[in-house]
């Protein structure tokens, strides 16, 4: 949000994003290998749709911004944050209730 603030400076991008980054390359791993681990006779099918899931995202969110491309880095810095926000209410909604019941998620 500091584009919207007016700080225009290369390092105002370049450190969010790499925070924003480490912090997935920290929870990605083991998102993935908690999809696959309650299906361990369809590893590879748990695997390869969690995959798809991720690449269909991506392309979806990568054409929204290109198209509210307005010469700034405010689409693609809202386009991080709402992904980090969707990511939290998949957290609250689907992973804990599951955890609380006893459920696998």
């Amino acid at each position: 949000m500091l584009a919207l603030a007016g700080v225009l400076h290369l390092l105002s991008i370049v450190v969010p994003v790499f925070l924003f980054i480490l912090g997935a390359g920290l929870t990605l791993p083991n998102a993935s290998a908690n999809a696959v681990g309650p299906y361990p006779t369809m590893a590879g099918l748990a695997s390869s749709l969690l995959g798809f899931a991720q690449m269909s995202i991506a392309a979806v969110i990568g054409i929204v911004v290109g198209h509210l491309n307005n010469g700034t880095a405010v689409p693609m810095m809202g386009a991080i944050g709402l992904g980090g926000l969707g990511a939290l209410l998949a957290h609250r909604l689907l992973v804990i209730p599951a955890a609380t019941s006893g459920r696998s998620a």
